[in-house]
């Protein structure tokens, strides 16, 4: 029962930063239309130039940032789930000092019976933290990322859900979508094990 309860605020939370980012996209989105009739009815070039100028940052910059933002956030959410994963239904299964997610795999294993090396929601997971080490750790630049080769892997095998440009990863909207849906499917099995 008390997994049941667990599972519902967690995805709960999830839900949180799923409702920032579609508020965030929206109030975007309103700035932009509220540029293009500026745009329509403008006059004077030096205006004109600023307001192409804003639309860009707003439509470009900063829905790229907002995208990675989101991101992060789910992925450290995500952490924070499997730590108190860990504390609360492990029951002293030992986990590493090291960052790695892969750390928590053998409180799902002990503690719940869940044997994650085939399961396709944790290689989803897995492949989620090299482009979250990118993003912090290099600004998302591949070139500077430690795991170059397999950031560069990630992307080509996305199917367009992630995309590089001048050396950076670009997250798709599907990206953040698949991550939500995700997450959201992990916690559900967890939610239906009885930890051990």
């Amino acid at each position: 029962m008390e997994q049941k309860w667990f599972g519902w605020a967690m995805r709960r939370n999830l839900q949180l930063v799923v409702e920032f980012h579609n508020e965030c996209n929206r109030l975007m989105g309103n700035q932009v239309f509220e540029i293009n009739q500026e745009l329509e009815a403008c006059n004077d070039t030096n205006r004109e130039y600023d307001l192409i100028y804003a639309k860009n940052y707003y439509d470009r910059t900063f829905d790229r940032m907002l995208l990675v933002n989101t991101f992060l956030m789910m992925y450290s959410f995500l952490e924070e789930f499997m730590y108190i994963v860990w504390k609360k239904f492990s029951k002293g299964v030992h986990v590493s000092n090291k960052g790695s997610i892969k750390r928590f795999k053998d409180v799902f294993k002990k503690s719940l019976g869940m044997d994650l090396e085939k399961d396709s929601d944790w290689q989803f997971i897995v492949r989620c933290e090299k482009i979250r080490n990118c993003l912090l750790h290099a600004n998302g630049r591949i070139d500077l990322s430690t795991e170059q080769s397999e950031v560069r892997k990630i992307i080509s095998s996305s199917n367009g859900l992630l995309d590089s440009d001048l050396q950076r990863i670009i997250l798709k909207r599907d990206f953040i979508v698949k991550v939500n849906y995700v997450l959201n499917s992990f916690i559900e099995k967890v939610e239906s094990k009885e930890s051990t």
